[in-house]
């Protein structure tokens, strides 16, 4: 409850900061400097970008003559320090699967000057705000995609520590607007109705699904080509083991812009999961997320509150008796949807030198 209460300060503070930056600053700690190669340095630090809870900088510096430059994000207290070293963890796994468009993690650590605050520090890319190309995104996200598919440790779901993207996300609304008698209807439906009902079918009849790495917030802000190389460039992941098609969930906002061509696109490289007359409402359960969490940046905004639950409103009553609203048309369609998922997979498994 206190580290709720906690998230809620720090949105209304990220709110009032929006529009300020960081705090200037004419000099940089000893431990960033020391997480630097040797014989670096230290020109500048200068406040860079804008960050919802961080402050973020660009440190230039010069390494035998040439000039190097990095990027560094900065937190004080608890919750920066798992926020800041799950985003280094996670841009550390991605870098692996996705070495050209990740901008290299090199350290997280504290400041020798004041030891709770925390930092995550990467190399530096100078970015264009502008939606990317639709092959060009789809294509890197099938890429990482495949790659891991069936990669996770121990064969698990989910990621072995925090990365800054609650995942009680319902929760987290509730300490932002208040708890709501409606609201605790849906929450029970959803949970008992329509999950079972739509990703259940997934591994029954013959069909199965393995996780792979995730990013979990695709928006355009995350998705920018760099200056120099034009290279699509993704960061800030919240790294996840999960279903490929749940890190398509930010696609369905229509602010963001990646609707339909984008989704098609994916849909035409990696095909969906069976029962592929479940993909929409699949797709609607997994961008509720974004929903809910668009409505805890956003205190006051009561309006979004009820855009999510309207959503979990038209789920629960197209399935309002859960799993028994699922019925395999006969014998034959199971063993079609067995036939068709093996080949996939193994497809997706020989791709990746995985073949069982």
């Amino acid at each position: 409850m206190a580290e709720a209460e906690e998230l809620r300060q720090l949105t209304l503070a990220a709110m009032a900061k929006l529009s300020l930056g960081s705090t200037q600053s004419d000099d940089i700690d000893e431990n960033v400097l020391a997480a630097l190669p040797p014989g670096t340095e230290f020109v500048s630090i200068a406040p860079h970008g804008v960050s919802s809870f961080n402050e973020t900088w660009r440190i230039e510096t010069t390494l035998d003559g040439v000039e190097k430059l990095y990027f560094m994000k900065s937190h004080k207290g608890d919750l920066g320090r798992r926020s800041l070293q799950g985003s280094f963890e996670s841009e550390k796994l991605f870098c692996e699967y996705e070495p050209e468009h990740v901008p290299r993690p090199i350290a997280f650590g504290n400041y020798k000057s004041d030891p709770d605050t925390w930092f995550f520090l990467a190399a530096f890319h100078d970015m264009v705000e502008e939606l990317p190309e639709v092959d060009k995104l789809v294509s890197i996200v099938a890429d990482y995609h495949r790659k891991s598919f069936a990669k996770s440790p121990g064969g698990k779901w989910g990621f072995h520590m925090e990365t800054g993207l609650p995942f009680k996300m319902i929760d987290e609304e509730e300490i932002v607007h208040g708890q709501a008698d409606e609201l605790d209807e849906l929450k029970k439906d959803l949970f008992e109705k329509v999950m079972p009902r739509l990703l259940r079918p997934m591994e029954t009849g013959g069909r199965s699904i393995k996780p792979c790495l995730i990013h979990t917030d695709l928006w355009p802000g995350n998705i920018l080509p760099d200056v120099d190389t034009d290279r699509l460039m993704l960061y800030d992941s919240r790294a996840m083991w999960g279903h490929n098609e749940c890190d398509l969930g930010t696609w369905r906002a229509a602010r963001f812009r990646l609707g339909t061509p984008y989704v098609t696109e994916y849909q035409r490289k990696m095909s969906m999961s069976e029962p592929q007359e479940d993909w929409s409402d699949r797709h609607a359960l997994y961008a509720l997320r974004y929903k809910i969490l668009n409505a805890v940046l956003f205190p006051g905004e009561e309006r979004l509150r009820r855009v999510f639950m309207d959503e979990m409103r038209r789920l629960i009553q197209k399935y309002p008796n859960g799993l028994d609203d699922f019925q395999e048309e006969s014998d034959m369609k199971v063993r079609k949807s067995a036939t068709a998922i093996v080949p996939r997979q193994a497809a997706l498994q020989e791709s990746t030198g995985n073949v069982q």
